[in-house]
């Protein structure tokens, strides 16, 4: 089965009633990902060794740049060394490029059909059924909708279910472990937000509650800022652990990250922040008891029971709503600064004012940044549960909610449009995500007001409220059944049925499978290294008179490339003239088609080589 004719013939043997266009197996890459990174890092390193020693061309130093290969290894030319590593690399590259067809073929492939109903049809067909019995095989194959080339995660596309299913549940128990050991920052955290507090830690501070200013500026902005700040680097941390659980797709690794956040932030910033000075206080107690050698189990009973501690927990739940009241004000100021994108700003001066940035470093700056939607999404579930659940407890906060949320309307509305791009365009797929928190928000609340009115002597009212999570279950059940299913499955109108059928996209689809649907390091354009246009008749100098000038055709572009040295083995170094600078035309292709834009043409039909002077 493992090759294009067989997943072919495997497919036709499960009778498809749709005409099937063209089936591709993928083929093992090897080192081949690695080669490219390394050759990546290589181009990199060049152009910011030329950046600098070409810094003003018309006056270059008489020693050349040298570093030393490791801590204390050989002092090397950096630009000899790089140009030699750059051209075995790409010798590399071609290489296993070239053989492609002899590697082995790997454990999943794809198929196409003349339109996407028909393949929506079939992938819904056949996830429904077992195909054990159809097919013959020990193994059953799992037939799926194939997602966009540039969503996949091709190194975890090929890790098979028996390594794949303790990978997830290893994650997923080192996330409760994170969620657990980061009580300890959040708990002392939660403590500072009580200036009492605060001068019970830190001795020397006695006093502090007496001045009012600085007592109300810690209580108000400090703790907030510490959580935000705090927070910055968990999306990096559970991004990376859902990778390593062996997503597929980096739209579902995005989901896998936001639900992680989410429920990240609902246990440690409501749930377990909520109730640590509780915790901490019966602690406290317990501790005292045990110290004046009382260690006897119905004493400590006594000690919980007396504690009262629910009555103390919807306490504290109360009391804690300034602190979310100022957090989401705090919240609300900071999305103005990404308005301004003030930090993205700075940074960009800094880099140009204070290191010599090479073409493709400028060229960077220009590319519009991807929009984090785990990050976002998150902060906008989390204030949206944290508004419902104080709606009650202290409506003041609905203010501040709706303030924040039109100021988050109207700011990244704006952004999305004009200054964020969207990595992967996943057709609503984070709707169903979001909808899910907004009814576990809802019946969170409705729990926890069902609670804190029985402990406030309410408890008439809190059984007339009982009946209302489980309508809400209810409601979710009714739109899991009624929707689901169509937000992963299209079904066209009658009328995109007929327009499928007088339009023919058989050539089309044939020609991009094979390429498209392949390992972008067996397509990907292989980045030629860029120096300013202003320095390239220096490049004579420094690689000694082994210079030629062509010009090629790029995408109908016209661009200039230096040859260094004769024959297939030329190192090709593109001159970007200052008006290339302003916008990065392999974003936008890569943005469109990553890994799959034309490399150069063949530059006979603009071929005009000439010695360089």
């Amino acid at each position: 089965m493992r090759s294009d004719k067989g997943l072919l013939e495997l497919m036709e043997s499960f009778h498809v009633k749709y005409p099937i266009s063209e089936a591709h197996i993928v083929r093992e890459v090897g080192k081949l990902p690695k080669l490219l990174k390394k050759h990546d890092t290589a181009v990199r390193n060049l152009e910011t060794v030329l950046a600098n020693y070409l810094s003003d061309p018309n006056n270059i130093p008489e020693a050349r740049p040298h570093h030393r290969l490791g801590l204390c290894g050989t002092s090397v030319d950096s630009i000899d060394y790089y140009t030699q590593k750059i051209q075995s690399l790409e010798n590399q590259i071609f290489e296993i490029r070239n053989a492609m067809s002899d590697r082995k073929p790997l454990n999943y492939g794809f198929i196409s059909f003349t339109n996407i109903p028909d393949a929506h049809r079939v992938a819904k067909e056949l996830r429904d059924k077992s195909l054990v019995q159809r097919t013959q095989n020990v193994i059953s194959p799992k037939i799926r909708l194939a997602p966009l080339p540039k969503d996949i995660i091709w190194s975890n596309l090929s890790i098979p279910d028996t390594v794949k299913g303790p990978k997830t549940i290893v994650g997923h128990a080192i996330f409760i472990a994170l969620c657990f050991f980061w009580l300890v920052p959040i708990s002392f955290i939660s403590t500072l937000a009580q200036v009492k507090n605060i001068e019970i830690i830190f001795p020397f501070m006695k006093g502090l509650s007496n001045n009012g200013f600085i007592s109300g500026l810690l209580q108000a902005w400090m703790t907030p800022l510490l959580l935000a700040l705090f927070f910055i680097i968990l999306p990096t941390i559970l991004s990376e652990l859902a990778k390593q659980q062996g997503k597929i797709t980096k739209s579902s690794l995005d989901r896998s990250t936001l639900g992680k956040l989410y429920l990240f932030f609902i246990i440690n910033n409501i749930i377990l922040y909520t109730s640590a000075s509780t915790i901490i206080d019966t602690w406290t107690k317990i501790r005292i008891k045990i110290d004046d050698g009382d260690t006897n189990l119905r004493d400590f009973y006594v000690v919980l029971k007396n504690s009262k501690f629910l009555d103390e927990l919807a306490d504290s739940m109360i009391k804690v709503s300034t602190f979310w009241i100022n957090y989401i004000s705090l919240r609300g100021v900071a999305a103005v600064f990404d308005l301004a994108q003030i930090a993205s700003l700075v940074m960009k001066f800094l880099s140009r004012r204070f290191v010599k940035p090479t073409p493709r470093n400028l060229k960077e700056f220009s590319r519009p940044p991807d929009f984090d939607y785990p990050v976002y999404y998150n902060l906008h579930l989390f204030f949206f549960t944290i508004g419902i659940l104080y709606s009650v407890i202290a409506p003041f906060i609905l203010f501040f909610c709706f303030t924040y949320f039109a100021l988050a309307y109207l700011i990244y509305r704006y952004q999305l449009m004009y200054v964020f791009t969207t990595k992967v365009e996943t057709a609503g797929s984070f709707w169903r995500l979001a909808f899910n928190r907004i009814v576990f928000s809802t019946i969170f609340w409705q729990f926890a007001m069902i609670g804190v009115m029985n402990l406030k002597g309410a408890g008439i009212q809190s059984i007339t409220l009982l009946p209302l999570p489980f309508f809400t279950i209810f409601f979710k059940i009714i739109c899991h059944r009624r929707f689901d299913q169509k937000i992963h499955y299209y079904t066209p109108s009658e009328t995109c049925l007929e327009d499928l059928k007088n339009e023919s996209k058989l050539e089309y689809i044939h020609e991009k499978v094979s390429t498209r649907f392949d390992h972008p390091s067996l397509t990907a354009e292989i980045i030629t290294p860029m120096v300013h246009s202003n320095a390239k008749d220096a490049l004579s100098k420094i690689y000694h008179g082994r210079v030629s000038e062509t010009k090629v055709s790029r995408r109908g572009t016209i661009k200039s490339l230096s040859m260094i040295g004769d024959g297939d083995n030329a190192l090709k170094i593109q001159t970007v003239e200052e008006n290339e600078l302003e916008v990065d035309e392999d974003a936008y292709l890569e943005e469109q088609n990553p890994g799959y834009y034309a490399s150069y043409d063949e530059p006979q039909s603009y071929s005009n080589q000439q010695p360089s002077t």
